[in-house]
């Protein structure tokens, strides 16, 4: 069973002493503000609580200290606190006195030690919408199926506004009713569906088209236990994911309606080799596993031979702290089970995105779409798009893509004594911009960096990037100071982060730890500071060239044994690099990479470095769609936003525009830290679509 962070720094800390055993408990809620008081006999006669008025916006937090005081007013130390709000939902106090401000009005915060007590006064206010957005915008739906449907009002700066009420409305109630969930399909036809919150006013269009059976199983927001199991009478989620009252066999599908369904979940659901259960999203719909309101996992994948396909993992609780037990934010999607697949699933907002189970081997994590993973601590951003390992393997994690968390994107990771790094391959995964939520904290896209010996690792055709000025490694192959087995890493492209504003002094583009066997060939790496470091003790066993270097070889830019040099002295110093190239010169026309899916036809993820910054860029797709083909291009920062293009295909290349998306914002956060990637980067998903 996997420990923990939170459970692990328990122990970390009771290895240190009685001091330090009592700052943890004070870190975990019991209010305390200083180590024990040494002496620790006098009674508490009354606690004074700080500020003792205040006045907060809605979505706001404020840091409430309580000080216990002895009969003479001599503040006493190391006394348990206990905080109460005397309105939770005006404003809410979590056990260390932060208050959240969570709807206009009045309340009393309350502080108690053995017995006294003492209060605080404060007053919620709200800034009026200024305006109103609802996404998606527009969808498609098979009668009986639903949508969840998002409003988002912001002030006149632009910030999210938390605690608004919105009200729902829909124009033809006959084809499509309305909640505060979502919307749900009743019969063909269009009707718009009006949020309304302070007089501002958006709206979203639902076409209903006539409901198609597939052959499997149904699982629905409206099922039940006692469910059949079919269109007409589905399952709710967790009967399905448990067998379907021992109904579902090897080789049945399992179609998850649309709608939001609150985890979490463990599928124990067992396919075979030759005939895998299949848990899928159904077609042209959109159903999400909301892990909001537990500590658990989201979304386990026990059992064996199943696969998950095309549905969405979010955590919608607005509370993005994690500096206690009791608000740790959990993982979402989980493995622990043997021969799973996780195909196109998007998942954002969680603690961690994938989490592979050491003792399950033969996983696959393919073509999914992870951000805003994780959570900012007082030490640094925790929280990683992929935490992968093995004791025996294979994982492989193929053409998916993670930006914008507070942790790794790519995390190849164990501690010692909690299983193994065996056979794991990265390959054809996009990378940007990770770490770069945190405010104390640098990582890099793909890490592989464990404290036990990485083997048998497989790093080939990843596409990084990090913003200009925006800090972290591009690939970071092994840590310092351990010998690791075996490593392929070809034909990857690593662009940005070395030498930015936000990154650690010195922090190359690719740093190269020590293996026993490695090849390091055919890829190509450009950026503004150190583009290599070899930190290997030795280059026997080491494989090295073709590699394409985009910056000045009089730089000292490329790292040997402790020392940078320029390109060619470098390559005197090391013997590496005969065959590599260095060019000051950027390169003078885009590329673009269009990776076809390879479990669902008309699907791909398209790549593009604009490094000549062109407001467009044409991309070759026929390798992707066919002439009359319907399609819809989203960028993968705006997943649930209008299309940047669409249609029906009429062959050749199709223009994608290249402006800077604002990074989406994490729940719980009024705007996104994380910086823009257009004009210079932008990923897109091609989706062929229903006629």
């Amino acid at each position: 069973m996997r420990v923990t962070h939170a459970v692990a720094y328990r122990l970390a800390l009771v290895e240190h002493g009685t001091w330090w055993v009592s700052l943890f408990v004070c870190l975990a809620g019991t209010g305390c503000t200083s180590p024990a008081d040494p002496g620790g006999t006098s009674p508490v006669a009354s606690v004074a609580v700080s500020p003792a008025s205040a006045s907060l916006l809605v979505g706001a937090t404020l840091q409430f200290v309580a000080t216990p005081k002895d009969a003479t007013g001599k503040a006493l130390t190391g006394r348990a606190v206990i905080w109460t709000s005397s309105a939770p939902s005006v404003a809410t106090v979590d056990a260390n006195g932060v208050a959240t401000a969570r709807a206009s009005g009045p309340a009393t915060i309350t502080a108690t030690s053995e017995g006294k007590s003492g209060t605080a006064t404060l007053t919620v206010t709200t800034v009026p919408v200024a305006s109103l957005s609802v996404s998606p915008t527009s969808a498609r739906v098979a009668v009986g199926g639903s949508v969840p449907l998002t409003a988002t009002p912001r002030d006149s700066s632009g910030n999210v506004l938390f605690g608004k009420v919105i009200t729902w409305t829909t124009s033809n109630p006959q084809v499509a009713t309305v909640s505060s969930s979502g919307a749900t399909a009743v019969a063909v036809g269009s009707a718009t569906i009006t949020a309304m919150s302070e007089g501002k006013s958006a709206a979203a269009t639902i076409t209903v088209i006539a409901a198609v059976v597939h052959a499997g199983y149904y699982a629905a927001t409206i099922g039940t236990n006692a469910g059949t199991g079919s269109i007409g009478s589905p399952w709710d989620v967790r009967t399905a994911l448990n067998g379907g009252n021992k109904q579902v066999q090897p080789g049945d599908t399992i179609w998850l309606r649309g709608g939001s369904y609150r985890g979490p979940f463990t599928s124990n659901l067992t396919g075979t080799a030759a005939a895998p259960v299949v848990v899928r999203q159904y077609p042209g719909e959109r159903a999400v596993i909301d892990g909001a309101g537990s500590l658990q996992d989201s979304f386990v994948g026990a059992g064996s031979y199943t696969y998950f396909w095309g549905f969405e993992v979010t955590n919608t609780d607005p509370t993005r702290c994690c500096s206690t037990s009791s608000s740790f934010r959990a993982d979402q999607v989980t493995n622990y089970g043997a021969h799973n697949k996780y195909i196109n699933l998007i998942v954002h907002d969680g603690g961690v995105g994938y989490y592979t189970g050491t003792a399950y081997p033969d996983v696959e994590i393919y073509g999914s779409i992870v951000y805003n993973i994780g959570y900012q601590g007082p030490d640094r951003g925790h929280g990683h798009a992929f935490y992968l390992k093995n004791d025996a393997g294979p994982v492989l994690a193929r053409d998916n893509v993670s930006f914008s968390e507070y942790g790794y994107g790519f995390h190849v990771y164990s501690n010692a004594g909690s299983g193994l790094l065996n056979n794991i391959q990265l390959v054809g995964n996009v990378a940007f911009n990770s770490g770069t939520l945190s405010n104390n904290s640098t990582t890099a896209n793909l890490g592989i960096l464990g404290q036990p010996a990485a083997n048998g690792i497989t790093v080939q055709n990843n596409l990084t990037y990090y913003s200009p000025g925006a800090g972290g490694i591009g690939i970071e192959l092994g840590p310092r100071g351990l010998l690791n087995g075996t490593l392929a890493a070809t034909g990857n492209y690593v662009v940005g982060g070395a030498g930015g504003t936000g990154g650690a002094a010195g922090d190359p583009a690719v740093f190269f730890g020590d293996w026993t066997t490695a090849s390091f060939s055919g890829n190509t790496v450009a950026g503004p500071g150190v583009v290599v470091t070899f930190d290997a003790a030795t280059t026997s066993g080491i494989t090295w060239g073709t590699n394409q270097y985009y910056r000045d070889p009089s730089a000292k830019a490329w790292g040997f044994a402790g020392t940078n040099y320029g390109f060619s002295a470098w390559q005197t110093a090391s013997g590496l690099g005969a065959t590599d190239q260095a060019q000051a010169a950027a390169p003078s026309a885009p590329w673009a990479f269009v990776r076809p899916n390879a479990y669902e036809p008309g699907r791909a993820h398209i790549v593009v470095y604009n490094w000549s910054l062109q407001a467009s860029v044409a991309v070759d797709v026929s390798a992707v769609l066919k002439p009359g083909d319907n399609y819809e291009i989203h960028n993968v920062q705006d997943l649930v936003g209008p299309a940047v293009a669409s249609g029906a295909y009429q062959g050749g290349s199709i223009a994608l525009p290249m402006g800077a998306t604002t990074a989406p914002v994490p729940i719980g956060l009024s705007s996104s830290p994380a910086p823009v990637t257009g004009p210079g980067f932008n990923v897109f998903l091609l989706t062929r679509t229903l006629p």
